[in-house]
């Protein structure tokens, strides 16, 4: 007769596969991975072990995130001065960063901040604005429900809602968004609500991207490779391009052959930029020049 015995709890099937019960609890897809190995016992056999292992590294967290979670655990595994300081700087800057948001941390939070702004590798060059999310409540698949945790308050809100209009060319003044604060906050609407409402402006104001807006896109992100070649060929930055500069839509204001209206080819539009004004100003048509110049000079045997 089977051994009628309880079940690991939460804590220690999370000691068992190497990490702390509020790493999984901030993870929805791990905690239901975790509650199915301690309801078929995996930790209880080398074959049930390894099934974990397996599953829980094709977990769409893990692949996200794998270079990052190594690296901590590498690094936590050796211990040493060099990495209590690390974490503890990590610590103040969430604590900062918070207080910043208007979010309020605990301790526990804290703590499983910490964790997860390690594994995730949020202060990695591009991850920067995940710590943001998380204290403000819009990180994907980062549950804070078991924590006394509260999310970002009205500075997050407007600051949220200002880059995602920036990003799809929307112009609000500063009445607009704190409005939107202060009806989020007041439990009569909420963020999603309002990016929703901005996508559905966008969408709008430029039919011919309208389905990929729709789809999650933001205008910035499909003008992006246009972007890139008027900032190099301007010598500018890419992102103090903003998406009404007359010289990026030039990129969509071409019409296919039936008169409807298309986004140019990068080689179309590399010819169009440079019969703008101000293009002969720029190093890209000095570079040009020069390059003509020398090939004119070697075509006449004067180039050595």
């Amino acid at each position: 007769m089977a051994e009628n015995r309880d079940k690991l709890s939460i804590k220690d099937a999370a000691s068992l596969a190497g990490y702390n019960a509020k790493f999984f609890r901030t993870k929805p897809e791990l905690m239901a991975l975790l509650r199915e190995a301690i309801k078929n016992d995996w930790f209880d056999s080398a074959r049930g072990q390894k099934m974990f292992q397996v599953r829980f590294e094709n977990s769409k967290w893990f692949q996200n995130n794998a270079a990052s979670a190594r690296g901590y655990l590498m690094a936590q595994a050796q211990g040493g001065p060099d990495f209590d300081r690390k974490v503890e700087t990590a610590r103040e800057q969430i604590r900062a960063r918070a207080a910043l948001l208007g979010a309020e941390v605990d301790d526990d939070a804290l703590d499983a901040l910490t964790e997860s702004y390690f594994m995730g590798g949020w202060g990695e060059q591009g991850r920067e604005g995940m710590l943001d999310k998380a204290l403000t409540g819009q990180l994907e698949d980062f549950d804070t429900n078991f924590l006394n945790f509260k999310a970002g308050g009205p500075d997050a809100i407007i600051t949220q809602l200002k880059a995602d209009a920036r990003a799809n060319g929307l112009d609000y003044g500063d009445s607009y968004f704190q409005a939107a604060a202060t009806r989020i906050l007041g439990g009569e609407s909420t963020l999603q609500d309002y990016l929703s409402s901005q996508r559905q402006m966008a969408a709008s104001a430029d039919p011919l991207n309208a389905e990929r807006i729709l789809a999650g896109e933001s205008r910035r992100d499909i003008y992006s490779p246009y972007i890139s070649m008027y900032a190099k060929m301007f010598d500018q930055d890419p992102n103090g391009v903003e998406l009404d500069d007359p010289n990026l839509k030039i990129a969509f204001n071409a019409v296919d052959e039936k008169g409807n209206p298309k986004a140019m080819g990068l080689w179309d539009y590399e010819k169009s930029l440079r019969k703008t004004d101000g293009w002969q100003y720029t190093r890209d048509a000095h570079d040009r020049v020069s390059q003509l110049t020398g090939e004119i000079v070697r075509m006449f045997g004067y180039g050595g």
